[in-house]
């Protein structure tokens, strides 16, 4: 792409009581990204040992939120949307780890075709080491891109056999369609224990 101006990227890593280790490994995978227009947002959802900069190391641009109390997973990645400068959106999850170009990828797509969603590969890692790459993308959306009343179509007509539909930690997002949705989002302070992805994606 000619002349491609790298937007702002906001990536949201909720965090609850998770290892130092696993949120380093997940905070040093963002850092070392080969997109580098990006800003760190942890939310620290109330853990029992709250976050500090020691424990998980200096970072360029990043952005430590602690939540007053444990308000869930859904409540802790509004908050992170909340404070969220950047044109793009994503969510990576504080055990999770990516590889090193996911994000230039999926910015690359959404600029060049002006997506407000992108889906990307995802590798599920077992406890033995053993890896397992699916394109989650391509099973749900043989089409590649779906565009206006094709995208509500395709998401009722699954009918809940398809989770990558609700999943945000492969996705990449345009900050204005979360705007469209921040207003209702910020009405539920519920403590919301299962299904968190599906009350995002239907929105």
């Amino acid at each position: 792409m000619t002349n491609f101006v790298e937007p702002l990227l906001s990536v949201i890593v909720p965090s609850y009581n998770t290892p130092s280790e696993l949120l380093k490994r997940c905070l040093d995978s963002i850092a070392n990204q080969t997109y580098r227009n990006i800003e760190i947002i942890v939310v620290d959802d109330g853990s029992i040992a709250p976050i500090s900069i020691e424990d998980i190391g200096i970072y360029p641009n990043l952005k430590l939120i602690r939540n007053v109390s444990n308000s869930g997973l859904f409540r802790t990645r509004v908050n992170g949307v909340n404070a969220a400068s950047g044109a793009y959106i994503a969510f990576v999850d504080s055990d999770d780890y990516l590889s090193s170009d996911f994000f230039r990828s999926l910015i690359y797509s959404a600029e060049l075709y002006q997506l407000d969603i992108v889906a990307g590969t995802t590798i599920f890692e077992k406890s033995n080491g053993q890896k397992l790459i699916r394109q989650l993308h391509e099973e749900s959306f043989p089409k590649g891109v779906i565009c206006g009343d094709d995208v509500s179509r395709a998401y009722f007509s699954h009918q809940g056999s398809c989770f990558v539909w609700h999943t945000v930690w492969n996705k990449l997002y345009s900050k204005k369609l979360w705007d469209v949705t921040l207003d209702y989002f910020n009405t539920i302070k519920e403590h919301i224990v299962m299904t968190e992805d599906v009350l995002f994606s239907s929105v």
